[in-house]
């Protein structure tokens, strides 16, 4: 294995990285994801999702941007919840006081899929602020070579306990062996979660 740190706090496996990869970044605000992978891999094509609609399209070659939020269930919209920062934004059902509440479309990942004609991913970059449990918990299969994932439980810890992730990898992503799954904690607080955990396809 070659697990290396891209776009500063997402470890992948690079040597599964064909010559031309097929990538996921969801959460893509900043897009140095984006910009490691076409440095490692110039022939890759990268789709990039981000929701906030303060983002705009970075016009990088090589990156396909989608400016909807990636959900579990089939293409709707949600209330957003955002802040000052821009960092931390998050799919809300309801309205949060201390946040700039917006409205984006959301897409689910087959109909990225389908739009985009993709059968495959090289790469799964999930960082969308707590959206990915409902996601991984409705993943179609092994529609993905590898998963980094940046899971948002700090606030949950007795729901998103190591008995829930057990569930979690034994069932849904059951086709995966998980690599990386460190529990850690950060800021002042600190707030504890698996910032940066990698799933990777059984062969």
């Amino acid at each position: 294995m070659q697990l290396v740190k891209l776009g500063g706090d997402h470890t992948i496996d690079v040597g599964l990285l064909p010559e031309s990869p097929v990538v996921l970044d969801v959460g893509a605000r900043g897009f140095a994801f984006v910009r490691d992978i076409l440095a490692l891999r110039p022939k890759a094509l990268v789709v990039a999702m981000e929701p906030d609609p303060d983002v705009q399209d970075p016009d990088i070659v090589g990156c396909e941007f989608i400016h909807k939020a990636l959900v579990h269930h089939e293409d709707c919209v949600r209330k957003y919840a955002a802040f000052s920062t821009g960092e931390g934004n998050f799919l809300s059902d309801v309205d949060i006081h201390y946040a700039s509440m917006k409205t984006v479309p959301c897409v689910s990942i087959y109909s990225v899929m389908e739009g985009l004609g993709i059968a495959h991913w090289d790469v799964v970059k999930l960082d969308c602020e707590g959206s990915e449990f409902d996601i991984l918990r409705s993943w179609p299969g092994p529609i993905a070579t590898q998963i980094s994932v940046e899971f948002h439980d700090y606030q949950n810890r007795a729901k998103y306990d190591d008995a829930y992730f057990g569930d979690l990898f034994r069932g849904r992503l059951r086709d995966y062996k998980v690599v990386q799954h460190p529990l850690t904690g950060v800021g002042p607080g600190p707030s504890y979660g698996h910032w940066d955990s990698l799933l990777v396809l059984k062969s």
